[in-house]
């Protein structure tokens, strides 16, 4: 395997390892079960550590239980057919994680990823040790703040 692969890999298994549905994603704000309310902290932590990424261009936020990423996938093309730079992230992939962050209508490059992922992964191992009170980032927050990071990178 060459080192482009290996890197590639590890930023595959640091996500994956993060994969657990039962380690609790965000607590919803009205719940009033005294547990922890952690909301968007984590998450924003991460972001804020990355440089804010997410604040380097408008971002479109599609919520609802059916046609997320059909809605998704027709507000990326019209971006792109009025010449805009496009990302969009979905969830599930069908092959690859990388098809989970998307520009231009392409998946992310494995290089891309791989780069992206090895900054993701020293920002949060940062941010798991010295906010220990925010929890460990799950594989979801993870994969937004990719998303985000390479949507900046990329210029969307």
């Amino acid at each position: 395997m060459s080192s482009g692969e290996d890197e590639y890999q590890q930023a595959l298994d640091f996500v994956e390892a993060r994969s657990n549905y039962a380690r609790g994603f965000i607590s919803i704000p009205s719940s009033r079960s005294g547990g922890p309310e952690l909301g968007l902290l984590r998450i924003r932590a991460l972001l804020d550590a990355l440089g804010t990424p997410d604040r380097a261009y408008p971002i479109m936020h599609i919520a609802g239980s059916k046609g997320k990423g059909s809605t998704g996938a027709f507000a990326a093309a019209i971006g792109r057919a009025t010449g805009y730079r496009t990302g969009l992230s979905t969830s599930p992939h069908l092959h690859s994680f990388r098809e989970r962050i998307a520009i231009d209508g392409s998946p992310i490059l494995r290089e891309d990823f791989a780069r992206i992922g090895a900054t993701v992964q020293v920002t949060t191992e940062s941010i798991e040790r010295h906010r220990p009170e925010l929890g460990q980032v799950t594989a979801f927050e993870l994969l937004t703040a990719m998303a985000m990071l390479a949507f900046a990178d990329a210029g969307c």
